[in-house]
């Protein structure tokens, strides 16, 4: 399954002083979806998630990864 970060969370996210924060802090969660995603396709474990994402750019690739496997608790397969 190949998905843009976006649909992984409402709104866009920007960098400060804190690092990489959501547009609303404290209202929307960055990748709060991702959980989700993550427990919905628990059962179908031949489906492997293609995570699109400007943040490899910017952060690098194990970075933009580790952040995702912090989020949504998957240790499974996570290619950026």
């Amino acid at each position: 399954m190949h998905i843009n970060d976006g649909v992984l969370h409402r709104g866009d996210s920007f960098i400060n002083e804190q690092g990489v924060v959501s547009s609303a802090p404290g209202e929307i969660e960055l990748f709060e979806f991702a959980a989700l995603l993550a427990d919905l396709l628990e059962p179908l474990s031949h489906v492997q998630i293609v995570l699109s994402t400007d943040w490899v750019l910017r952060f690098g690739f194990e970075e933009a990864r580790d952040h995702y496997r912090w989020r949504s608790g998957s240790e499974s397969a996570c290619h950026l």
